[in-house]
């Protein structure tokens, strides 16, 4: 897939685990918290490629695809074959997500999930890194110890940890209010574990000058404090809005930026107009009606270069994932139409929608435009899927 001027490609593909998901709960977001899904992620500016997965989970469900070599509740070591064969696609794979609690530190999300009697010795030192939302320390699944270890046959693979996610507004003002302490439990995590870096993807609402300059501050000191081998990735949603004074100070303390170039309609949003999920191009018949989303990938990309991001620094995330709106009349195949949320059906690794059709129902018809997205629609079932 082509993007502007030498910028980086990436990936988000459900075919890498041969999983097929249609829209996230609404407590799902962003798109890397769908459960324990990992993305592909393609970056062709330079050699040797970047190829990035995500591991995520929500809440107890991580049992669903629980990471290689954790534990079940009976204390048995996990075999996840799937997992392990699908890291010989890649060479970098995040923990997602990591928090930041109001004194700075970066905490796990869930004891028992992402920790384990086999975390005991780095927790013992590192207590407050260890206590989870909860304020709770109830080793378990060891996730994240699991994590650290994993491998392809090609001994390739890098590790690193994402912190934030969305609605990640309060972790990431924890972290530039109180930058030594975020990079002092970002470096102990590194160093113990063994891993190459670290994904900021801090998503506040909006970019103030105040926040510019702490993360700026902020990544200049995680810089310094991991070295200049360590990888750090910023995460930035398409519409980001940090200026280019900052933009400088950033790219020069980060590998890569990567732009999350998909979710700018969803049948969670208002809205309730049908839209693109990830239009590469800008579509000038999309409605000019209130609170509808404007925006396209190559004109993210186009922002982001033009207020100096290195184009061979920037990775471009889109997705291979579908989401599907229900009571969709076919006119224009569905799109830049009206819907039903109630008649919305949803579909999740793990979970069987309740409603009589699935997504094979909807994949029956198709419309490819110029703008490089594409559209299903089935008109007995009035369901479309957007892509």
């Amino acid at each position: 897939m082509a993007a502007a001027d030498g910028a980086m490609v990436e990936d988000n593909s459900y075919n890498l685990l041969e999983r097929s998901m249609i829209n996230k709960p609404h407590y799902l977001k962003h798109i890397i918290q769908f459960i324990f899904c990992l993305f592909s992620c393609a970056a062709f500016a330079n050699e040797p490629k970047l190829l990035m997965s995500y591991w995520s989970y929500h809440d107890k469900s991580y049992s669903l695809y629980p990471v290689a070599g954790s534990f079940n509740t009976m204390g048995f070591r996990i075999t996840n074959k799937d997992m392990l064969d699908k890291l010989n696609y890649l060479n970098m794979i995040a923990y997602a997500f990591l928090w930041v609690d109001p004194s700075g530190i970066a905490r796990f999300t869930d004891s028992s999930v992402d920790l384990s009697y086999l975390d005991n010795a780095f927790c013992v030192l590192n207590k407050n890194i260890c206590l989870d939302r909860h304020n709770l320390y109830s080793p378990g699944a060891g996730n994240f110890s699991a994590f650290s270890l994993l491998q392809n046959n090609t001994h390739s693979l890098k590790k690193i940890i994402s912190v934030g996610g969305a609605n990640s507004d309060q972790s990431f003002d924890n972290a530039i209010s109180n930058v030594d302490n975020f990079v002092n439990s970002i470096e102990k995590i590194v160093a113990h574990y063994h891993l190459n870096g670290v994904d900021l993807d801090f998503e506040p609402d909006n970019f103030t000058l105040e926040r510019m300059n702490g993360y700026a501050n902020l990544l200049f000191a995680l810089r310094k404090k991991l070295g200049s081998d360590k990888i750090i990735i910023v995460t930035v949603s398409a519409d980001q809005n940090i200026n280019a004074k900052s933009w400088k100070k950033i790219s020069e303390q980060v590998n890569y930026v990567s732009d999350m170039c998909y979710e700018f309609h969803s049948p969670f949003n208002q809205p309730a107009i049908t839209g693109y999920n990830s239009n590469l191009y800008a579509d000038f018949n999309e409605p000019l009606i209130s609170r509808y989303y404007h925006i396209s990938c190559d004109q993210s990309i186009k922002s982001l270069t033009f207020l100096g991001v290195p184009p061979d620094k920037i990775v471009l995330g889109y997705p291979s994932y579908a989401l599907a709106y229900g009571g969709v009349k076919n006119v224009n195949y569905g799109l830049f139409q009206p819907f039903n949320q109630k008649e919305t059906p949803v579909f999740d690794f793990g979970i069987k929608s309740k409603r009589k059709n699935s997504i094979s129902h909807c994949l029956t018809a198709i419309k490819i435009r110029i703008y490089r997205a594409c559209f299903f629609y089935k008109e007995t079932h009035e369901r479309c899927v957007g892509i």
